[in-house]
């Protein structure tokens, strides 16, 4: 495991009270309980020379710590908190390994009927990211033009993050979702406060609108928050801005409505008006 939550808050709570040297120990412990994703060894000594913990007020720390914040088992040297941690992530893995399948097996049946019978499938051994890559060349993504694969996996993307927020016991909110998948497509410096983003969000923008606006930022080398805000608000803006063309009724009531409208449009490009046609209705004698 390579990357684990710190909730800076919780943890000063619980460990204001320790010394530096203490402080430090419970650090170097809980990264190695992380990175090995497995208890700490039952044996004292094991766990002092595991830390790097070399002199007697080192030694000592490393076994205060473990008699406060953790309990023997079977296995070693358990932490409640980490443990937790560990199954929380193993289940979001768990997560984004099955959507994964799930999008390869429906874009394997949607290609099927296209695919030459030569072309070798991938096979139960053959890594998920070597499969993709023989079926798709990498290209420059463009955000305004989506196929309907990309659709796709942009909503199993909002779906994974909705997933991990509701794992993390927090619900979303729109700003919040929007920031990672802003975040997801590339552009980091985000903030959920921002009052451009409320702003949007309040006009109907969506967290997948501005993702797509955010990957567009990345492709033309501008990945920054405040250019994927300002872009969609000003497309928004034209967008609002641009009515369409109001057609004139015509004036002449032997024509067709709209009549004076085309023959204006007509004249401007140097031809001739229409005649009006005969609206005359004979009746049967």
């Amino acid at each position: 495991m390579n990357f684990y939550k710190h909730h800076i808050g919780d943890y000063a709570q619980a460990t204001a009270h320790l010394s530096f040297v203490e402080d430090a120990a419970y650090a170097r412990m809980l990264r190695k309980y992380y990175a090995e994703e497995k208890p700490l060894p039952a044996d004292l000594k094991a766990v002092q020379r595991l830390v790097g913990a070399r002199t007697r007020e080192e030694r000592d720390a490393v076994e205060q710590v473990l008699s406060e914040f953790f309990y023997l088992d079977g296995d070693g040297w358990h932490n409640k908190r980490a443990d937790a941690e560990l199954a929380r992530a193993s289940a979001q893995a768990e997560t984004n390994r099955r959507i994964a399948e799930e999008r390869e097996a429906k874009r394997r049946a949607r290609r099927a009927p296209n695919e030459p019978s030569t072309k070798r499938a991938a096979t139960e051994h053959e890594p998920l990211h070597e499969s993709l890559a023989c079926r798709e060349p990498s290209q420059t993504p463009d955000a305004r033009h989506q196929t309907p694969e990309e659709e796709e996996e942009k909503e199993e993307r909002i779906e994974r993050m909705r997933a991990q927020a509701e794992a993390d016991g927090v619900e979303p909110t729109s700003a919040g979702l929007a920031c990672r998948v802003i975040r997801a497509a590339g552009v980091q410096d985000v903030n959920p406060s921002h009052p451009d983003l409320a702003k949007l969000l309040a006009a109907g923008a969506t967290p997948e609108e501005l993702g797509d606006v955010a990957r567009e930022a990345v492709a033309k080398g501008k990945p920054r928050f405040a250019w994927v805000l300002a872009t969609a608000a000003g497309r928004r803006r034209d967008a609002a801005d641009s009515p369409a063309i109001p057609i004139k009724p015509s004036s002449n009531a032997s024509g067709p409505p709209g009549a004076d409208f085309l023959n204006r449009a007509r004249a401007a490009a140097g031809l001739k008006p229409e005649e009006p046609e005969d609206q005359t209705i004979e009746m049967p004698a």
